[in-house]
């Protein structure tokens, strides 16, 4: 991906998922490729997200042994319910730091294009650092891979 031809979309898109898709046809690589270099083309303050609905790896790890008796007969011991969290992120220089694993909550945009399965975009309070939310405008797509899906985000941080 020369970054001559990057700046060109840059300019015409902004950095944007419609952006990465022309670079996605111009060049042929995949869309996360596409959208982690146009946010180190930008000037502002990007991350890409993929999301999907796991438990954290302490959750599994804590689990009881399946041939672990219960204290109980009636107490069953499961995995705490499974919530949409980062699989993995990659951000730019000054882009936000989005931890693995961390979740988002249910009345987000994200959390809307994984459960409607549909692609959705928008402005809102987040919180990443576990402190304080701050407001992010967020690109958000869900795509089915081996039969789970998932939700590939364009994450930029916009202030306080």
């Amino acid at each position: 991906m020369p970054p001559k031809e990057l700046h060109v979309h840059v300019q015409q898109y902004g950095i944007t998922f419609d952006g990465a898709r022309a670079v996605v046809g111009e060049c042929q690589v995949s869309l996360s490729a596409a959208l982690v270099q146009l946010t180190h083309l930008g000037t502002g303050r990007y991350s890409v997200v993929l999301w999907r609905m796991k438990n954290k790896p302490a959750e599994i790890k804590n689990q009881p042994a399946a041939s672990q008796l219960a204290l109980f007969d009636d107490h069953e011991v499961s995995l705490p319910a499974k919530k949409l969290r980062v699989e993995w992120s990659m951000r730019a220089p000054d882009g936000p730091f989005i931890p693995d694993n961390k979740s988002t909550e249910h009345t987000s945009q994200i959390y809307s294009a994984w459960e409607n399965n549909s692609f959705t975009k928008g402005e809102e309070l987040l919180c990443f650092d576990g402190r304080r939310a701050s407001w992010y405008r967020s690109e958000n797509l869900p795509f089915e891979h081996e039969g789970e899906r998932y939700v590939l985000s364009l994450i930029e941080y916009l202030h306080l």
